[in-house]
């Protein structure tokens, strides 16, 4: 380790398989971590940490600023972020009063897993502890030291007690990322309660009985959320959702709601209705030609009925089809020329702000 430039200004504190220890780094004037492995053998450990990072950058996981190496030329240490922010293990305090945060932390947590299953790195040890805010409140996951590749042929499971799914118990498990989204199950539950149904501490999990569902204790959750927090807890691995379903789902709850969709007359370039929640259905009579009667579902714009020559992008509208982002409703048959009317649909898009 560079000297000059980095500064012990912390204690040394204990991993799992080895110290962390917090310096300064006197060259960009920033905070920063030292992750050392005490036990030479279990170097391997720092290789999966590096190789996790290195391969999956999101905002969502903690960044890796250099690697340090001894006389050897063998890998001998690690500088990461330091995350200022708080930490989690104490939110089912606070998850029941706001719902909305709640499911921005559940989401952020999603993403990180979808960034690394995309890269084809499993966790393998995914659970509260490993998990923290930076101090922009961005939160990230970390300790990837026995993260592998999905494939990987292990005979020790090595995951958290509790975490770890219940095919992780038997011997000889090839890795999956569906062990990640049990854990991610696991967090989720501790996230809203310090008290876990007896199915889910056994070991293995599960024996006894199914995991009731999480709207049991969060009730206040969106059903879709509480839906797909469900399915992670499957004892099947194949009928628990991917990290990206789990990304989509979250967004989709967290936009929940907020779009607006605006339909503007193109004679007189001025707004006719507007669609949202606060005003969820609207009727556009426009006499002799047609009527369009639309909804908005909270994630969606779509036809609810439709009398007379109506059609939209010049495909005829029918009830359920939905609106796309942009398009034109054209009213009057086409022989009714420059007799028909044009009222143009346009809707915002909301932006998850964290």
């Amino acid at each position: 380790m560079d000297k000059n430039r980095y500064k012990v200004v912390g204690p040394a504190g204990s991993g799992g398989f080895g110290t962390i220890t917090e310096l300064h780094d006197s060259y960009l004037d920033r905070r920063v971590l030292y992750k050392q492995i005490r036990d030479p053998s279990n170097k391997l450990q720092l290789s999966n940490e590096v190789d996790g990072l290195v391969h999956s950058r999101s905002r969502h996981i903690v960044e890796i600023y250099d690697v340090e190496f001894d006389i050897y030329g063998q890998l001998d240490g690690l500088i990461i972020e330091k995350l200022d922010g708080r930490d989690f293990a104490k939110f089912h305090q606070e998850a029941p009063a706001d719902s909305e945060f709640t499911t921005k932390v559940i989401y952020q947590i999603a993403c990180a897993l979808a960034s690394l299953h995309a890269q084809g790195i499993v966790h393998r040890d995914l659970k509260l502890d490993n998990f923290k805010a930076s101090s922009a409140g961005v939160i990230k996951l970390y300790d990837f030291g026995i993260s592998s590749q999905s494939g990987h042929l292990t005979v020790q499971n090595r995951g958290s007690y509790i975490y770890a799914a219940p095919e992780m118990y038997n011997p000889n498990v090839t890795i999956s990322a569906k062990s990640d989204i049990y854990s991610f199950g696991i967090c989720c539950w501790h996230l809203m309660t310090s008290s876990l149904p007896n199915c889910l501490i056994e070991r293995p999990p599960l024996q006894s009985s199914d995991s009731p569902s999480i709207g049991s204790v969060a009730p206040y959750l969106d059903s879709s959320v509480i839906s797909i927090i469900d399915r992670c807890l499957s004892k099947n691995p194949a009928l628990r959702p991917g990290a990206s379903e789990l990304e989509g789902v979250l967004a989709t709850a967290l936009i929940k709601n907020k779009h607006k969709g605006i339909f503007t007359s193109s004679r007189t370039n001025s707004k006719i209705y507007e669609l949202s929640s606060k005003q969820p259905s609207v009727k556009i009579t426009l006499p002799s030609l047609g009527e369009l009667r639309a909804a908005y579902s909270g994630s969606e714009f779509y036809v609810t009925g439709c009398m007379g020559d109506v059609s939209i992008n010049n495909n005829p509208a029918a009830a359920n089809m939905k609106f796309h982002d942009a398009c034109v409703i054209t009213f009057g048959p086409f022989s009714a020329g420059s007799g028909r009317e044009y009222v143009t649909f346009s809707c915002s898009k909301p932006e998850i702000v964290l």
